[in-house]
């Protein structure tokens, strides 16, 4: 007589149970290791692969309040150094209205902020000021000069001033370069002067749209 199985198959309706459960498991576990391991979206600006954390600063608005980068994380952020006394300031400042506009009529919010490049000589109401008179959304930033120079250098620009005439007032020459910071902090690109804004608003809609 036939020894008799110590492990009937006495439930097939819940082996099948089983094994469609693991199946289900599995492939989850599967598209998991896809996502994390996926490509990073192809933007039209200056990649930065792997994406650094973008370095966080601290410094002062117009109303007395102290601002920091992480204060402003869930929404991309487009980050950029200027003053009044900069020639290049106004296409920048224009380039980033433009640029913001393309992405509202897309749908999607940013938050630009300009820091200051000549803090020896602006005060955060100078630069608020200055910046929210091309933009009210525009949020602009000063503080202690070795602090925001160092923060400058640690995003490659650099800025210098030079007497202008007499030497009463100063000419400040600053890199214009405009930095893209995703919504979890990440420093994801860099644009010169020279790029649409198209193409800006472009790289914004593809970071709204991450997960």
């Amino acid at each position: 007589m036939p020894e008799r199985s110590r492990f009937p198959l006495k439930h097939p309706l819940l082996l099948a149970v089983t094994g469609i459960t693991l199946g289900l498991l599995l492939t989850i576990a599967a598209y998991g290791l896809g996502w994390a391991l996926r490509p990073p979206q192809i933007l039209r600006g200056a990649m930065l692969n792997p994406p650094p954390p973008a370095v966080d600063f601290r410094l002062q608005g117009p109303d007395g309040k102290n601002y920091s980068l992480y204060d402003f994380q869930g929404m991309p952020v487009l980050l950029s150094f200027s003053c009044v006394a900069c020639s290049r300031s106004s296409p920048l400042l224009n380039k980033l209205v433009q640029a913001r506009d393309f992405a509202i009529d897309e749908g999607f919010g940013l938050q630009a902020i300009i820091i200051s490049a000549d803090p020896e000589r602006e005060t955060p109401d100078v630069i608020a000021e200055f910046v929210q008179s091309y933009d009210p959304s525009f949020v602009g930033l000063s503080g202690d000069p070795k602090i925001i120079h160092d923060l400058a250098h640690s995003y490659d620009i650099y800025f210098q001033s030079s007497p202008r005439g007499n030497g009463a007032d100063v000419t400040v020459d600053c890199t214009p370069l405009i930095m893209l910071i995703d919504r979890q902090g990440h420093w994801r690109a860099v644009y010169p002067l020279s790029m649409a804004a198209e193409d800006i608003a472009a790289d914004i809609k593809i970071l709204s749209e991450e997960e």
